[in-house]
């Protein structure tokens, strides 16, 4: 049987499947979750195939993490007990190692689907993308968050999902776009109806693929980026990052980070994150530890995208916003005018909650000295909570605050 029936795929054989993702043409050996094409007059981008792959990559690059050789051009992904794969700009090859049909697809769109990325010199971040009115909300957080739950929120309020779990990064039309990825995303057994689960994910796991309309093959500006987080109070707040924090965030979320420096991508990321973090809007909405309830964060989501359209139409960004400055006639770069930035907004509190100065306390320690166990105490002390804080909220994780 073939892992998704439901685009027509036959599952591990030699026929050839032809799919739209990521802003690519695929030509595929393996039922892929991604919209099918069928009839294409152009050409693949990308091929995958079944065959043979090296045991190690020749000057592989040291450093790089488990399971992965890389060096420029070419990475090898080897998973013990379901497959391994050579990933190259043009051609994915699977040489199978026991794992079923759902393993060996879940490992390919995730991890080798972003390094193919990569070396095709698109950024890539651990995100899920909506498209709102044309445009892109990108929702960064850590594993276990809410993201894919938050996007298949927005999309039952009748938005078109871009993409799961990992999001593309392009410059078009003077500004940063993410790409339309596959109509599919990956949910917790208890954050999806038995109506919606189609297949599992991975044998075992009681995570489930559940369909979701992709409306656009092209690439969506992004309008705004949401740092999803957790933190020990029932009400969800939201609050504007500045560039130095949305920076931050951008790089901490990036996808596949410990590869980019082997396979030689790391100047081009950086330069992405960098005009992301510049040039759109960046907020932080942080909700109650505990499981939250999809439906309630999804309306506050919904009034936020209300304000950031008031807060873009008053700092709209010029076309040539990414492209490099020109100079004069006498070959001097032009000064800058001070316009208001997106992150800042011409008048601010008519869009976003007021934000409370705090004091900063810096803890400086040895390692294994104390210092979770300090700020478990604070983080009770001053949140002054009825139940004790979670581990994972306390103060001093990055936008984690009293």
């Amino acid at each position: 049987m073939g892992i998704y029936m439901e685009l027509g795929g036959e599952g591990m054989d030699e026929t050839h499947h032809e799919y739209a993702a990521f802003g690519l043409l695929w030509r595929s050996s393996l039922a892929l979750p991604f919209a099918h094409q069928r009839g294409q007059p152009k050409p693949a981008d990308v091929t995958v195939r079944f065959g043979k792959t090296p045991a190690h990559l020749p000057a592989a690059a040291s450093g790089t993490p488990d399971c992965w050789e890389a060096s420029p051009g070419t990475a090898l992904l080897a998973v013990p007990d379901v497959a391994r794969y050579l990933v190259r700009r043009e051609e994915i090859v699977i040489e199978p190692g026991g794992g079923s049909e759902d393993d060996i697809v879940t490992f390919l769109v995730g991890p080798v689907a972003t390094a193919l990325l990569q070396l095709r010199g698109v950024a890539t971040l651990h995100a899920a993308s909506v498209d709102i009115d044309g445009e892109a909300v990108v929702v960064l957080g850590t594993s276990g968050v809410g993201k894919s739950a938050l996007a298949q929120a927005l999309v039952a309020r009748g938005h078109a999902l871009l993409a799961d779990n990992v999001t593309g990064l392009v410059p078009a039309g003077g500004r940063i776009a993410a790409l339309p990825a596959y109509p599919r995303l990956r949910l917790w057994e208890d954050t999806v109806t038995q109506a919606e689960r189609q297949r599992p994910t991975r044998e075992g796991l009681k995570k489930y693929w559940c369909a979701a309309p992709c409306t656009t093959a092209e690439p969506r500006p992004v309008r705004a980026v949401i740092l999803l987080q957790s933190h020990n109070r029932e009400a969800v707040d939201v609050l504007p990052l500045p560039v130095r924090d949305a920076f931050k965030a951008v790089w901490a979320h990036t996808a596949g980070k410990r590869l980019l420096d082997a396979l030689g991508q790391r100047s081009a990321h950086y330069r992405a994150v960098l005009a992301l973090a510049r040039e759109a809007p960046f907020v932080r909405v942080r909700r109650a530890h505990h499981p939250f309830q999809t439906p309630t964060l999804a309306d506050e989501v919904a009034a936020l995208a209300a304000q950031i359209e008031a807060l873009v139409a008053e700092c709209q960004v010029p076309p040539s916003a990414l492209a490099p400055p020109t100079r004069g006639q006498d070959g001097a770069r032009p000064r800058r005018s001070r316009q208001p930035h997106r992150n800042q907004g011409a008048a601010p509190d008519a869009v976003w909650p007021a934000v409370h100065g705090r004091g900063v306390v810096w803890i400086v320690a040895y390692p294994k000295s104390g210092t979770t166990w300090l700020r478990a105490v604070l983080t009770n002390y001053l949140q002054d909570q009825p139940h004790a804080a979670s581990i994972n909220a306390l103060v001093g994780d990055m936008g984690v605050s009293a």
